[in-house]
């Protein structure tokens, strides 16, 4: 499992081990986590003091007007139109086995 500096992971209520444990006893080889990019409202270089407002995946967002309003909303701040500035494919984490 690797995390960039920039980034965080939030591992779930029983706790990161206990969770890639339920994961190898069902056999996964492999898990993706969506990510949520932050939004600061202004220039910040403790991100994760000063960042309150994130984006999530834009699977997560409702299917109704309101909802493509913000999406769009996001879009337009961007020549390539994108919702996440940077990547919105996820955090993997795999399994790797000594053979």
């Amino acid at each position: 499992f690797h995390l960039d500096h920039d980034e965080l992971f939030l591992p779930p209520p029983q706790g990161l081990q206990a969770h890639f444990k339920h994961l190898e006893a069902g056999n996964c080889r492999l898990c993706l986590y969506q990510n949520f990019e932050a939004a600061p409202r202004d220039h910040t270089t403790m991100p994760f003091v000063d960042v309150n407002l994130f984006k999530i995946p834009s699977g997560r967002v409702s299917k109704t007007p309101l909802g493509a309003a913000g999406m769009n909303f996001w879009a337009q701040r961007t020549k390539a139109r994108n919702y996440f500035l940077y990547y919105d494919n996820g955090k993997s984490a795999v399994r790797i086995d000594k053979t």
